[in-house]
Parts: structure tokens; sequence; C-alpha cells
């Protein structure tokens, strides 16, 4: 490669991201340099840009749902320039007592790509070779960086453990929402039934036949009605209450959808009634799991983005984002 600078967007507070340019990153020991194809944005992306995540520092690019084509390699790995990769954000030490008890996904030292470091809203990103997964022939690069909000999805999914037959609700119609409807209908789960207010995303839902879909704007949920399954994908407080208060004796709720504030919740029918609460973040074992899912299609990624936009056009595609887009995909 003969560039020594690359063309990055980076978010600077108060709501603003700023195109400039920065070095040309320098893969180390294990590690690879990819050329970033795809990002897609996420929810996440537009908490921290508008000020709703207080942990992340300005200035950063952002950007952790990644795909790419390795162009550079650093010694000490086996992946070759020209592989296509979608990668796991997620980057532990592989050292401290939870790393080396099976979950680095709660890494003492770890980094997030895009969250707590550099992220791939820049043209080329290093990132270790561990954290990086080929990519089957047939899955675009759009398409593959659908990976990491799947893989969360997985994860979430493995602690739930859902059984056949058993009714399962989702409350949230955003891109996770469809992936776990679709999936816990996979799994087995009936009636699958998913909640929302957008009426591009509820129609994804119905075209993929799960079983009941409900517009909260014109049909509430039956408040005397009860779940043994329940996802929260939304966030907020009058969603995370309504899954607690909508699950039946012994329910389980995965709480996936991420809160910009305190939530009080009805502990003493948690409690009583013996409903488990369980969070949902990364999922690190699953990965090989969600190559597979794009591979054949199961996941429904392609129905999910619902816009393309040139990397030019990241200020636009955030605004696509917050206006209600289903999935919006920045690509090169």
């Amino acid at each position: 490669m003969s560039a020594s600078a690359m063309e990055t967007w980076s978010w600077t507070g108060s709501a603003r991201i700023e195109a400039g340019q920065a070095p040309l990153p320098r893969p180390g020991h294990g590690e690879l340099l990819l050329h970033v194809r795809a990002v897609g944005i996420c929810g996440t992306d537009l908490h921290i840009v508008d000020g709703a995540i207080s942990t992340v520092a300005a200035p950063a690019p952002l950007g952790h749902e990644i795909a790419g084509e390795v162009v550079a390699t650093g010694p000490g790995v086996a992946l070759a320039a020209g592989a296509r990769v979608c990668v796991d954000p997620l980057v532990a030490c592989g050292r401290c007592d939870r790393c080396r008890t099976g979950t680095p996904q709660h890494c003492e030292v770890g980094e997030e790509l895009g969250v707590t470091t550099a992220g791939a809203w820049q043209e080329y990103l290093v990132v270790p070779e561990r954290n990086c997964y080929l990519l089957p022939d047939a899955v675009s690069y759009a398409e593959a960086c659908q990976a990491e909000p799947l893989h969360v999805v997985l994860g979430a999914l493995d602690r739930l453990a859902p059984r056949p037959g058993e009714p399962a609700l989702v409350i949230g119609d955003g891109p996770t929402g469809l992936y776990f409807a679709r999936l816990l209908r996979a799994a087995g789960c009936r009636p699958v039934t998913l909640s929302g207010a957008t009426p591009e995303r509820l129609e994804i839902a119905r075209r993929w036949g799960i079983d009941e879909v409900v517009d909260v704007r014109t049909d509430p949920l039956d408040a005397d009605r009860r779940w043994e399954l329940i996802v929260e994908a939304v966030g907020r407080t009058e969603t995370i209450r309504q899954a607690v208060a909508l699950a039946a004796p012994g329910a389980r709720i995965s709480l996936f959808g991420l809160p910009t504030e305190q939530v009080p919740v009805d502990l003493w029918r948690v409690i009583t009634t013996e409903i488990a609460l369980l969070g949902g973040s990364n999922a690190p074992h699953v990965w090989p799991r969600v190559v597979q899912l794009l591979a054949d299609g199961s996941a429904g990624v392609a129905d999910v983005i619902s816009d393309r936009l040139p990397f030019a056009r990241l200020p636009e595609a955030l605004d696509r984002a917050r206006a209600g887009a289903v999935k919006v995909i920045v690509e090169r």
C-alpha cells in the first residue's frame, strides 16, 4: 500500500460529526489492516452522537458493526491480503481472570471497537486477527456487517433457552427485535408475538410469517395476557416495566434494549412470581454460528437492510436512522 493517510468521520461532541483525515494505521503482531467496506448504523451510535451515553468521550470515530477486506498483515497471522471478514468488535486481553475462565465479554481491560476505542468510521482499521471471521463468497459486505447485532441476539437466545411450543413476546421492532422474532420462531416458539410502531418494520415481520404482529399505535398489547418468554428490545422505562407486567409466573425476560436512565421495576412481582431477568450483551462464543446464519440466509438479514449509502454520506445515514429507517449501511 502506498497511501499514508485515510478518510475519517469523527464524533466531536454536541451531536456533531466531522470529516477529516488521519495517518494510515499499521498492523502489529497478530493484527490485520482492514479496508472497511461496510458499517451498520446502530442505535448505540445514535445514543453516543446525541449525548445519551456519557461514558464515551469525543472525539471518536464510532462504528462497531464492521465488515471489510484484509489489505495488510502484521507478523504472526494466518489470513492473507484479500480475505473478506466480519469483525467481533470486543477486543479482550486473553489474560485476566474473566478471559481465562471463558467470559472474555467481561474482560477487565477489554475495549470495544467503535465504542471505547476507534471504530470503523474510517477508511482503514487495525484489528486483531482473532477477532475476524472469514465470509462465505455469497455473503455481501453489507450483509456481513450485520454479524455483530446477530451475535448479541444469538447470545441472548442462548441465555433464554427457548423451548418448542413456548409463547414468546418481542417488544420492539428494530433490527434486533426482528431478528429475535424470526429466530424464536425458528426455535419452535408458538405463538411468537412482535410489537412495535413502525409500519415498514412490522410489514417485514408479517412477510416472515411471525404469528402475531401488533401495531401498538392502534392496538396496545393486552394487559391481561401473559407470556413465558419475553424480549425487551427497546430500552425505554415504559417498555421495560411493561415486560415485567406481562410476564407469566416463572417467565424469562431478556433485557436487551439499552436504557439511558435508571429504570424502576416491580421487584415484588419479579421475586414472588420467580421471574428471571437476563441481561444480554456481547457473546464471543456464537460467532461461528453467526457466519452460518449469514451463509444460509436464515436470519433474514437482506430483508432488514433498508438503506445503503456511500461513506461520504455518513451524516445523511445517521439522519435516516433517526427517522426510522429499518437498517442503514454505509459502504465503499
